[in-house]
């Protein structure tokens, strides 16, 4: 091993591995030489390659670094893992060119395509990253799944949910979110929207007088769909112990993520939720818990629905697999207290069923074989490195503007402008909300908190300004060019305001 000009090579298997300070995230580096090394020859099938920890002891790097690049190159197709054995060459390549010229578009990694293609809008994301998806795994599974379909599926028969996904789904309930349920009282649907609308259709029939309450702040979707949906939509606030109740004297059905606020990510105090119970034992509350992205604890231990705790059957819960998996499966549930289980699975025969009867014995195989939390723990060691990641270029970028905490959990952190700033206003507008309108001009795209009220506010509530600023499926390079744009329009603005 050598140093030179800030550069670590390594030579073992007949190739040159090393990485650069300027030359982008490292683990991307090892995985372009990789390939660039299978490409050109250098590397042949079947071939051993060092383990993480052995690359990352020579390169003087993290494990974590090249752990991910290697499993990157597994999920892509390059190499393949062998219990006992080692990391290898794979004998069934992806197609690439093995000239020494520069590898063709196909021989490149899909991330790769798609970042150098030209994107219209750049920013934060808080999808999850795909580059981490285990791809050989999900093809695997789709494979056995529909080797021999049950006649059920193939019949439509499954209206409710294909029935060995809602005991796989049992299953993860009780192990990631320690509530206990019934197979039998799960729907499976095409997401959280899917499962709002189906238990808005079913309780508008059942309860047409309730009033409905949705978070202030909140999620902008679900208060616009039922701002359509129903006759009456009031905001619930919060405190510093979480999500206040709303009044005792009607009927309430309360649309609330009450695990981990969004997008605030306030947890809900102890006494609070003995309060909420309370409430709905009294018989004249209905809760629809949006447990959004319990899986993601990073400190700490997640907080358990009040799903779980309540036995007056008006609570239900709804979850989804897009942020664990990817956005385009539209795969989610509700969790369904048994009186209410025929009236949905009614409503959702009268609406159609929104969820793909040919990825739920898919994920049922992909979960029953394990792959599912194994990629979900490998995702919270990620998620974390990134959410230090980012607050480390918040600090560079806007400490002097903006405060803002790490994140105990979730795939986003909320950045808070200062108090000089918080309450200012630029041309009748919010000043983050302003501040987004200028970056959109050069194709950057922003989440203003300020947009996350509704536009009709109580006197009593003060409406925070910042950003929602996704961690998780986004490159370095672009959260770099977003932040740098935002500092400069925050330095223009305030020059302009002296």
């Amino acid at each position: 091993m050598k140093k030179s000009k800030g550069q670590m090579q390594w030579g073992a298997a007949g190739i040159r591995l090393g990485w650069r300070p300027d030359g982008g995230p490292i683990y991307r580096q090892l995985i372009e030489q990789v390939i660039a090394s299978i490409a050109t020859g250098k590397l042949m099938p079947g071939q051993r390659l060092p383990s993480s920890r052995e690359l990352a002891t020579t390169l003087g790097l993290s494990r974590t670094t090249t752990a991910r690049a290697l499993d990157q190159l597994i999920a892509e197709g390059y190499l393949t893992s062998e219990p006992r054995r080692g990391l290898f060459v794979a004998s069934d390549l992806p197609p690439m060119s093995r000239g020494p010229a520069q590898r063709s578009s196909a021989a490149r990694p899909r991330y790769e395509q798609e970042k150098t293609a030209p994107a219209e809008i750049i920013g934060f994301s808080s999808l999850p990253d795909y580059r981490q998806f285990p791809a050989r795994a999900w093809a695997a599974s789709l494979r056995r799944s529909w080797l021999r379909p049950s006649p059920s599926l193939l019949n439509g028969d499954a209206s409710s949910g294909f029935w060995s996904l809602k005991t796989a789904i049992v299953d993860y309930l009780h192990q990631v979110r320690s509530v206990d349920c019934d197979a039998s009282n799960i729907i499976i649907t095409g997401g959280n929207r899917d499962a709002l609308g189906l238990i808005t259709h079913t309780l508008k029939q059942q309860q047409p007088e309730a009033h409905w309450w949705v978070e202030s702040p909140g999620y902008p979707p679900v208060r616009e769909a039922l701002q359509h949906n129903v006759e009456h939509c009031h905001w619930l606030e919060l405190d510093d112990q979480g999500l206040i109740l709303p009044p005792s004297n009607d009927t309430a059905i309360v649309v609330a993520t009450t695990c981990q606020h969004f997008p605030l990510g306030q947890p809900m105090s102890r006494a609070r939720r003995q309060a909420w119970q309370e409430r709905l034992n009294a018989g004249n509350t209905w809760l629809i818990e949006d447990d959004y992205d319990n899986e993601f604890r990073y400190e700490g231990s997640p907080s358990v629905p009040l799903f779980q705790a309540d036995h007056s059957g008006h609570t239900l819960l709804i979850g989804s697999f897009s942020k664990v998996m990817f956005k385009g499966l539209r795969l989610g549930f509700i969790v369904a207290p048994a009186t209410l289980r025929a009236r949905l699975q009614a409503s959702q025969n009268a609406l159609g069923n929104g969820a793909s009867a040919a990825m739920q014995p898919a994920l049922a195989d992909f979960m029953r074989q394990g792959h599912f939390s194994r990629h979900l723990n490998r995702m919270r060691r990620h998620q974390r490195q990134q959410r230090d990641r980012m607050c480390e270029l918040l600090k560079e970028y806007l400490q002097e503007w903006c405060e803002w905490r790490p994140p105990s959990g979730g795939m986003h952190v909320v950045v808070y402008l200062r108090p000089a700033l918080a309450t200012q206003q630029q041309s009748g507008k919010p000043l983050d909300q302003w501040l987004t309108d200028q970056l959109r001009k050069q194709a950057i795209k922003l989440d203003p908190l300020s947009r996350y009220y509704p536009l009709v506010q109580p006197s009593t509530q003060t409406i925070l300004q910042g950003f929602v600023v996704g961690f998780t499926g986004g490159e370095e390079s672009e959260s770099r060019r977003t932040l740098t744009a935002l500092r400069h329009q925050l330095i223009a603005w305030q020059q302009s305001s002296r």
